[in-house]
């Protein structure tokens, strides 16, 4: 809203504390890893290979539809065994109603599954950015990000070392309010809500154990 000299409105810190803003009630690790976002927050998770990122995002999603509804666009590896190995490991098959996947969906399908219905999945988990059609922030911006401002889009991201592979995946994360990054078999989220920034989830803890172990071990 602009005043009559065209210029936005300046709100005073009581009216901006007064504002009702759902959070998005986390527990136990979850809490620790990623705080109290906003309900409607954009993630972006990446990780090379084999640092277990893939395992974390489906253990992301099986802990989201306990709280809403979740589709999942598996265009990377929604053909593969092992995403249907996953899909197993996690029983997420017991979300009736809650789960969805698809693996063929463009930004324009997955904005038109979310336009049908007020009650069309909440968290929408991309994976990976690198698969979809547009190499452009513009484009995942116009089509995804600023139609559905209600809405949790999680991005999943390949990277080089510890940076977003791509300009535009890049711009994705640090648009994001939470960032998770996966690295020996652990989750750290460097995002604006996590309340301990030593926190960490453990993906697979006997893994991920011998893998810091090695690392924090003196060099000879």
């Amino acid at each position: 809203m602009h005043s009559k000299d065209n210029l936005p409105r300046a709100y005073s810190p009581k009216e901006l504390l007064r504002r009702k803003i759902r959070k998005l009630e986390l527990e136990g690790d979850w809490r620790r890893l990623i705080g109290r976002p906003g309900y409607s927050e954009n993630m972006y998770i990446d990780g090379e290979s084999t640092s277990g990122k893939s395992s974390f995002v489906m253990a992301l999603a099986d802990m989201l539809c306990e709280i809403d509804r979740v589709l999942y666009v598996a265009k990377e590896e929604g053909h593969a065994a092992s995403f249907q190995e996953r899909l197993e490991r996690f029983r997420m098959d017991r979300h009736v109603g809650r789960f969805q996947v698809t693996i063929d969906d463009s930004l324009e399908d997955i904005a038109t599954r979310l336009s049908r219905s007020s009650r069309s999945p909440h968290f929408v988990i991309v994976d990976s950015v690198q698969y979809c059609r547009y190499k452009s922030f513009d484009k995942f911006k116009k089509i995804l990000l600023d139609p559905f401002p209600h809405k949790s889009i999680i991005w999943v991201g390949q990277c080089d070392g510890k940076k977003p592979k791509g300009k535009y995946a890049s711009d994705l994360m640090f648009d994001a309010g939470v960032k998770l990054h996966t690295e020996g078999y652990r989750a750290f989220c460097t995002g604006r809500y996590n309340e301990d920034p030593t926190a960490y989830y453990d993906i697979w803890p006997e893994a991920s154990a011998a893998y810091w172990l090695n690392v924090n071990q003196p060099k000879k």
